[in-house]
């Protein structure tokens, strides 16, 4: 037995509950936690820190833009009476950016980023969710790059259908 006792405590370090208690919290979550909230002008800078390359290579435009493009481009979405930017909070910390544009008066196109310390808890489903509760009776559409694995799979499980998509 002290031959096993050794050979156990070099494979098991006695951590794994607090490990699995880690992981089983950063999956589950009080929705009451959870909001969006209409931007405003000063988060500009926060929506530009989700602007990564890793972000970006699943947009139309893959190029990461210079802070100067950014904030123009913020200003001009944020003054735009054809588009909407909210922030995803969760515990009061800014988890996220979903943008709504008009493209007719029926049909909106939703973008969203997760930041990537908050990604894979399902913040991306429930501000979907949410924003089908705000546009009551419009067609809602995004753009999804065929790699973009979990995004296809936020839309999916909140209730959309994938029609077509780009990147093959």
């Amino acid at each position: 037995t002290d031959k096993l006792s050794l050979v156990s405590s070099s494979i098991v370090d006695g951590d794994g509950a607090s490990r699995v208690a880690e992981c089983l919290d950063s999956k589950i979550f009080d929705i009451e936690s959870f909001g969006i909230r209409p931007a405003e002008l000063c988060d500009s800078d926060f929506t530009y820190s989700l602007q990564t390359i890793e972000v970006r290579k699943y947009s139309v435009n893959t190029e990461v833009p210079s802070i100067e493009q950014h904030s123009n481009w913020f200003q001009n979405k944020f003054n735009s009476p054809n588009s909407l930017i909210f922030i995803l909070v969760f515990e009061a910390v800014n988890v996220g950016i979903l943008r709504v544009d008009r493209l007719n008066t029926n049909e909106l196109e939703i973008s969203i980023i997760i930041s990537s310390s908050y990604r894979g808890r399902g913040f991306a489903e429930k501000a979907l969710t949410k924003l089908e509760s705000l546009v009551l009776n419009k067609k809602l559409k995004a753009i999804i790059h065929n790699e973009n694995i979990a995004s296809k799979k936020a839309f999916i499980r909140s209730g959309f259908k994938l029609h077509k998509q780009y990147g093959d």
